[in-house]
């Protein structure tokens, strides 16, 4: 590594006691480094958001990744190396054999500069800072940790290796400034920040200030449209646009906007944990679906911009709009406010500042509402249940699952193992939770999901695998799976039939079920056997055994794993029971991909809709899948269309899907440490 090259920053200040440079803001931070070079010691100093997230810098579009919506945050980056498809982190290229693996370099995918009027600057919207210590440092912490047993890849590490990955950072972290990235580099944890020398003119990218080409859009629209207004508007009643753009004081939020009979409302996302951090993201909703039910939504992440215009697939997604509604409208949320532009609509647009009393403020009143239903459900603090309460409970909750409405009856004359849910109630679908017990009580508190659930004109699925947590230092660790178990049975005791647990792999005490090498099916049964004996464990065993293997309606079918793959029939479904590798079948397998060459298929897709009588263009939801990317929504999972994974546990966001607009769509919320703030 050549840190003679680096330049010193001149004008520094302290973000948090850290120096940076000058014009460097506290929410453009993105810190990366080799394992052990102190990414999750900046965050924890920087008061940035927790959790380690994974970035292939292979992918294309990795830079549109959700994870980087919310900064200051820490990543692993995924390299690319000579016969490896996807990017490796270095801790799975120490696993190949480090350092024979030969990095290609031309590999790493790069962001297009901005060219048009309206397209995001990439490059400038992060500030990457790099991590790279005196590998004898590295080494002698890396040693430390491997020797209390908290990271397994710290076992056999050595000093050239570790030299090895400091240079490979080194030199992504060059190909990124000379992509136009914003980068600083750190030659120990206390050093000051450096930077590396712009390219040579001849190679220099084209920067900001470059003139716009124009693309098919501007050429359509741009006789319609001014140029980016220079001028913010401070205060609002309404304003009127046409065929011009605006730029708004984002302390004039909330706002409503107007274009023919749709009227949009655009809040600031805020979280429920009060006094914690001001978010920079936006939340844009339809005023007219906000009071009837389970509403979607569109986030806009700082720098984003959002065209309401022809079919947008990011509205289509995530926030369905009226049936035969033509928007001619355009949001950005900008650095410098909002930019709301009218591209030429037949009445124009009109812009209308709520202010923030209560009536108009409707998703504070929904959350607040929510919060108050939780406390009433759950009590505070939020702590685990006495044996006794929670011992009723189960027991009230295995006599309904002797009844099991919408569950035909098999053979024996006993619920069967498929559900069949009427279409006019909403299905909110949860994914595994694996003991996020926080992303739990996140999905309780937003949205109007637990009011619909209580007023019954939606149901509440959770696709198993409630219980073991997967953070890595936590495998063996049972008390929040304990805890989870108890806000579940909870719900399924208080509001019946209209909340659905569907079995997994997980909800099991079998020896079968590990990860990371922790035998957690064992463990779960001697942690359950301590905390509340021997016939608390039996009436377990018997809630798992009478569990629904999954559910269908008209337009999705959902269950853990995924369809089996030999012969299925509905009356098959309804009679698993009889049936076990079925079962297994539908709590283990995961569909066909590199690492599993063996499993199911579109064909295994379209056997189990043509058996439950579905269209061939029927939703399917599955979980259990390993996450791609850190994503937890993959759409199109496995190349199969219409065919989704949904991964609930993820540490920096929530996701589920619901029927929004008579569409199954998916609903990413942020995540949030709740269980501190219930009193847990």
């Amino acid at each position: 590594m050549d840190f003679g090259k680096l330049l010193e920053v001149p004008n520094l200040r302290p973000i948090k006691g850290i120096p940076y440079p000058s014009d460097v803001g506290f929410r453009h931070l993105i810190v990366t480094g080799p394992p052990g070079c102190g990414k999750s010691s900046r965050i924890e100093q920087l008061g940035g958001w927790p959790g380690e997230a994974f970035l292939d810098l292979t992918r294309a579009g990795w830079w549109r990744d959700r994870i980087l919506a919310t900064r200051p945050r820490e990543v692993h980056l995924g390299f690319p190396f000579a016969g490896q498809r996807e990017g490796l982190a270095l801790f799975e290229e120490a696993q190949e054999g480090a350092p024979d693996l030969i990095f290609e370099p031309q590999r790493v995918r790069l962001p297009p500069m901005r060219k048009k009027l309206r397209a995001v600057d990439w490059q400038r919207r992060f500030v990457l800072e790099f991590l790279l210590p005196p590998a004898a440092k590295v080494l002698a912490f890396r040693r430390e940790r491997a020797a209390e047993g908290t990271h397994p890849v710290d076992q056999g590490i050595y000093r050239e290796q570790i030299e090895h990955q400091l240079e490979l950072y080194f030199r992504v972290a060059e190909i990124l400034h000379n992509a136009g990235f914003r980068v600083l580099v750190r030659n120990d944890f206390e050093a000051n920040p450096r930077v590396f020398p712009d390219p040579a003119p001849e190679r220099a990218p084209q920067r900001r200030h470059a003139a716009p080409s124009v693309g098919w859009l501007e050429s359509l629209f741009g006789r319609f449209l001014s140029d980016r207004p220079e001028a913010v508007i401070r205060e609002l009643d309404r304003r009127q646009l046409a065929r011009e753009s605006l730029l708004f004081d984002d302390r004039l939020l909330p706002l409503e906007i107007r274009q023919g009979e749709v009227r949009l409302r655009l809040y600031r996302e805020r979280l429920i944990v009060p006094g914690k951090r001001m978010l920079d993201s936006l939340v844009l909703l339809d005023a007219d679906s906000l009071a009837r039910g389970v509403s979607g939504f569109a986030g806009l992440a700082p720098g984003e911009l959002v065209r309401l215009a022809h079919s947008d697939r990011l509205i289509k997604d995530s926030l369905p709009l009226p049936i035969g509604a033509k928007l001619k409208l355009s949001i950005e949320n900008a650095s410098d406010g909002i930019v709301i532009t009218d591209l030429h609509s037949d009445r124009g647009t009109e812009v209308v500042a709520l202010g923030d009393s209560a009536d108009e403020n409707l998703p504070k009143i929904r959350r607040d509402s929510n919060v108050r239903r939780v406390e009433r459900l759950f009590g505070r603090p939020l702590v685990i249940r006495s044996t006794a309460a929670a011992h009723e409970t189960l027991r009230a909750v295995n006599a309904r699952l002797e009844s099991g409405t919408w569950r035909p009856l098999d053979a024996d004359k006993k619920p069967g193992g498929l559900v069949e849910l009427p279409l006019e109630l909403c299905p909110i679908i949860v994914g595994d939770l694996h003991g996020n017990v926080d992303n739990l009580l996140k999905m309780l508190c937003v949205n109007s999901f637990l009011e619909e659930v209580e007023a019954k004109r939606a149901v509440l699925i959770f696709l198993g695998d409630a219980v073991h947590p997967e953070d890595p230092s936590r495998l063996a660790d049972m008390e929040s799976s304990l805890l989870m178990m108890d806000l579940i049975l909870r719900l399924m005791e208080t509001y019946s039939d209209h909340v659905i647990y569907v079995r997994g792999n997980h909800d099991s005490f079998s020896s079968e079920v590990t990860k990371g090498g922790v035998p957690q099916g064992r463990l779960w049964r001697k942690h359950v056997k301590q905390m509340r004996g021997v016939d608390f464990l039996q009436d377990m065993e018997d809630f798992y055994a009478s569990l629904p293997l999954i559910v269908a309606s008209d337009d999705f079918v959902a269950c853990h794993a995924g369809p089996p793959q030999g012969k299925v029939s509905r009356r098959r479904l309804i009679n698993a029971a009889k049936h076990s590798s079925l079962v297994h079948e539908l709590t283990w397998n995961r569909f066909k991909g590199p690492g599993h060459p063996a499993g199911y298929s579109k064909h295994d897709v379209k056997a189990l809709r043509s058996a439950l009588d579905l269209a061939p263009k029927t939703t399917m939801l599955v979980s259990h899948n390993p996450q791609r990317d850190g994503q937890s929504v993959w759409l199109r999972a496995g190349g199969i269309k219409y065919h989704h994974v949904i991964h609930s546990a993820d540490f920096e966001e929530l996701a589920l899907f619901a029927r929004i607009g008579g569409e199954i769509v998916p609903l990413r919320y942020r995540a949030e440490p709740l269980l501190g703030f219930f009193g847990g």
